[in-house]
């Protein structure tokens, strides 16, 4: 993985755990921060798409398959991600 590409998944995780973190996590989906905390077990990442799919909010949507494909990659899933 290049450097360039290494710093943008960084940065966005450290964007999602800032977010998750902060008073404003109570406006993030009770289902999608569940499933961001399971999210480094390969039995998440079903329900990730799952929930992206069926999610009409599009930052909600983005969120979950940010954080399945980031997962499915450090997982070493690289045709998933």
């Amino acid at each position: 993985m290049s450097r360039r590409i290494r710093i943008c998944v960084l940065s966005l995780t450290a964007c999602l755990a800032a977010a998750l973190a902060s008073p404003a996590a109570d406006l993030v989906p009770s289902t999608l921060r569940q499933l961001a905390a399971r999210s480094s077990t390969p039995q998440s990442w079903p329900a990730l798409r799952s929930y992206a799919q069926s999610q009409k909010v599009p930052e909600w949507r983005g969120w979950a398959y940010f954080l399945a494909g980031y997962s499915e990659f450090n997982g070493e899933h690289f045709t998933e991600a």
